[in-house]
């Protein structure tokens, strides 16, 4: 009789042993650490905004920026928090890349007789925009045209100048004025063709 309960204690503590070392296993799996997220951009939390505003600014699922920062509901969010970014586009509002330089809009352009070759980054994607020029200096602006972002907050293309001596000065003044929040973004350029420029003479009174 003691031969056969000792052999059953033995099983016993064998299926004890076997279940205490598959659920060590278990948990050691649960608590691994989470694979490295790579992020694009870093975000600085302003006050009012939420992981769904803050998704729309840079073209994501709000669950990207869930999962890229191991956000608990109700998800809330501290002013200063710094998110990771996974993917997307930078807005058009200053954001901080991963190397820590800040981005935003960026103008370029290349002024001719007759023509204006216009390039933009940085700007919020699928925004219409005003290209405004005139002379430098000079408070006076014309609105030239009028373009739309791609979905990488990208646009290149030519635009016609009012007549081939409008732009007068040695350098012209550029902008893009965001038609539904009225941010503008200028620069100066260098007017290749200013020594063209011939003043018109008055008539005979």
């Amino acid at each position: 009789m003691k031969t056969i309960l000792s052999k059953q204690t033995q099983r016993t503590i064998m299926i004890v042993l076997s279940a205490l070392i598959v659920m060590s296993f278990s948990a050691a799996a649960l608590v691994q650490p989470a694979a490295a997220v790579t992020c694009k951009f870093r975000h600085p939390v302003e006050a009012g905004e939420t992981v769904s505003s803050i998704a729309a600014l840079y073209g994501i699922s709000w669950l990207d920026i869930v999962e890229a920062n191991n956000l608990q509901e109700p998800y809330t969010l501290q002013i200063d928090q710094r998110l990771c970014i996974p993917s997307g586009s930078q807005p058009s509002d200053t954001v901080v890349t991963e190397d820590g330089e800040t981005g935003g809009p960026s103008l370029d352009a290349l002024i001719g007789l007759r023509s204006l070759l216009v390039e933009v980054n940085g700007i919020a994607k699928n925004t219409v925009v005003n290209l405004r020029v005139g002379n430098h200096p000079s408070s006076h602006l014309l609105t030239i045209g009028r373009f739309k972002t791609d979905k990488n907050g990208h646009y290149k293309g030519y635009f016609s100048l009012p007549s081939h001596d409008y732009i007068q000065t040695q350098y012209a003044q550029v902008c893009i004025k965001n038609v539904w929040t009225d941010e503008i973004a200028c620069d100066i350029f260098p007017n290749p063709g200013w020594h063209f420029y011939v003043p018109r003479c008055a008539g005979p009174r």
